[in-house]
């Protein structure tokens, strides 16, 4: 009798900007020890207990009726309805111009209170954490050079701004990621992605670092950005299913096994790593369940609340890859 790949029905999150009905041979990939999981999770003993969820104690919101065709379908074939893509963060080629504390900020604002128009959010990749971003304060100088319909900015219209900027020559025009002028940022052709709900990770951490926002915030070029091309409700809720499967101990065991790594031994989260990893399919119920805990961890500040959260979707994502408690016990032991 022919048993389940683990990883059957699973899908890449990215192929060409579509999620591509796939199945990774993941012995292939993380040979010897994927192979000894596969051998594990095929034996019918260790396969008879499903991962279980542990005791409600009202730490998710129960999830209601799942009507959303998109997160019925989670994840395969619904994220190839439309493109999404993987995308650095800003890079501004002289970070100590263009990326300010509150007092600098507040100084361009009193000078000129035009300067608020120019002045967004912006976190480093140091500050993107599991499940949420937290922001130091931090503001970038949005001289963008255009997106759109939208001109680049006239920084001769704010004089503050310029001013600021004058004091960072010559290194400004020097800088390589520059726009039309050396005021203006380099062109970014996914300027919009920042202001719709995404994902965040930082480029370099020991385990899955995903975080969902749907704030307008900026990051840096240590981090990476995550959104769908299009807006709406079915957009977001794949992205709260996406991030509860990204940050599970699945997802961890096997982004370690297939990432580059620094000198010092650092996964390192690039695209061309995340746009492989295996994203399973799941009933209605089991999407809507991992959702609703993944939205828990973004908004609990408790530890003890966010690490019994962690467990449940731990549970619950395991059980969409087809593994039970021994084989969760083991990645979470490698």
């Amino acid at each position: 009798m022919n048993r389940r790949h683990p990883f059957s029905y699973a899908s890449r999150v990215f192929a060409d900007s579509d999620l591509v009905n796939t199945c990774p041979t993941v012995s292939c990939c993380m040979a010897p020890l994927a192979s000894s999981l596969v051998r594990l999770a095929w034996r019918p003993a260790a396969r008879d207990r499903r991962c279980r969820w542990p005791a409600d104690d009202g730490l998710w919101a129960k999830p209601g009726p799942v009507t959303s065709e998109a997160l019925a379908c989670a994840v395969a074939p619904a994220w190839s309805s439309g493109a999404s893509s993987i995308n650095y963060g800003i890079k501004t080629g002289l970070n100590k111009a263009f990326i300010v504390g509150n007092e600098t900020k507040e100084a361009l604002i009193r000078e000129d209170p035009r300067a608020a128009e120019l002045l967004k959010p912006i976190v480093k990749g140091r500050d993107v954490h599991a499940y949420r971003v937290d922001w130091a304060g931090l503001w970038l100088i949005d001289t963008h050079n255009g997106y759109g319909d939208t001109a680049r900015v006239d920084v001769d219209s704010f004089p503050g701004i310029r001013r600021h900027l004058d004091g960072f020559m010559p290194d400004l025009e020097r800088r390589q990621d520059q726009g039309d002028t050396p005021y203006n940022l380099r062109s970014c052709a996914y300027y919009e992605k920042f202001r719709q709900p995404k994902l965040m990770w930082r480029d370099m951490s020991e385990g899955p670092r995903f975080a969902y926002s749907t704030r307008e915030i900026f990051c840096n070029d240590k981090a990476f950005v995550l959104a769908r091309d299009q807006v709406g409700q079915d957009e977001e809720e794949l992205l709260q299913y996406l991030v509860g499967v990204l940050n599970s101990a699945v997802i961890g065991w096997y982004g370690r096994n297939i990432t580059t790594t620094t000198g010092a031994g650092l996964p390192q989260w690039k695209k061309f790593s995340v746009e492989t990893l295996p994203v399973p399919t799941a009933s209605p119920e089991a999407a809507a369940r991992v959702s609703a805990a993944a939205m828990g961890a973004v908004q609990t500040c408790d530890a003890g609340a966010l690490a019994r959260l962690q467990e449940c979707l731990d549970c619950e994502v395991a059980t969409a890859y087809g593994l039970g408690e021994s084989e969760l016990a083991l990645l979470k032991a490698t």
